[in-house]
């Protein structure tokens, strides 16, 4: 008995300080806020991995930017180009700059690209009339040495 009666101040401490108090309610707010969070960035993840399995149809384009670019107008191009993912039609759309990696065959004349998937060519028909496409096109055709070249190409089942 008199154990307990030595241990019942600490039981008491301990149990108290085991009350949900203002700070761990918010710990527990901000818990569930980060839990819907990871749900949400999951579920998207899966949509966009779900949208990268339709592709049939891949859109790749080729650049040759004017020499005397500086590299703000260059980010500029590259900014502009990334942009076109806001087009629903387009799917998993990436962008880069030459990697010169000392292949002989290297098309050197282009120094950025893009390419993209669509589900089908009705798709990229669309992409093609999208008016911020088109924008986009006219905006940065001030960058380019000459006309672009595009190679599109089924996928291969």
């Amino acid at each position: 008995m008199k154990n307990a009666l030595f241990f019942f101040p600490f039981i008491s401490i301990l149990l108290v300080s085991c009350k949900p108090t203002t700070d761990n309610k918010g710990l527990l707010d901000e818990i569930s806020t980060l839990k819907k969070e990871v749900a949400h960035l999951k579920s998207t993840q899966a949509q966009a991995e779900n949208k990268k399995q339709k592709v049939t149809l891949v859109h790749a384009v080729f650049f040759q930017l004017k020499d005397n670019l500086t590299d703000k107008e260059i980010q500029t191009f590259m900014d502009a180009i990334k942009s076109l993912e806001k087009i629903a039609q387009t799917i998993d759309l990436k962008t880069g700059k030459l990697a010169d990696t000392g292949d002989p065959r290297l098309a050197k004349d282009y120094n950025a690209a893009l390419i993209m998937g669509f589900e089908n060519q009705e798709a990229l028909a669309i992409y093609e009339k999208d008016t911020f496409h088109a924008q986009v096109r006219k905006d940065v055709g001030k960058f380019l040495a000459k006309a672009p070249v595009v190679y599109d190409f089924w996928l291969e089942k």
